[in-house]
């Protein structure tokens, strides 16, 4: 709750993301790569990142090819709803050579 107070005192036009808990998002973020089989009312999005962690991880391989992501990508669009990813980043914030090859 904190948290909350304050990006609405510092940024009073910054929206929230309902994975800040206790019902406080603006809109309704789905799971990881989950994409609603049909359009769901208000506002919400997905997350399609282009392995399993978020962040950089030196262990993991598992990437998804360009054709996954896409699919997700239209059927999230097909659904009235945004999408966010990430780019695959190493240790040091440079984007992988694997993530250049899928965008």
């Amino acid at each position: 709750m904190e948290l909350a107070e304050l990006v609405r005192k510092t940024q009073p036009g910054a929206l929230l993301c309902s994975r800040i808990g206790y019902d406080l998002g603006d809109y309704a973020s789905k799971g990881d790569m989950e994409v609603p089989p049909r359009n769901i009312e208000g506002d919400w999005e997905t997350a399609t990142p282009p392995t399993i962690p978020w962040s950089y991880a030196w262990y993991d391989q598992n990437w998804k090819d360009a054709r996954e992501i896409l699919l997700r990508l239209v059927a999230t669009v097909g659904a009235a709803g945004p999408t966010c990813s990430t780019s695959g980043r190493t240790a040091r914030a440079a984007c992988r050579r694997r993530s250049r090859s899928i965008s």
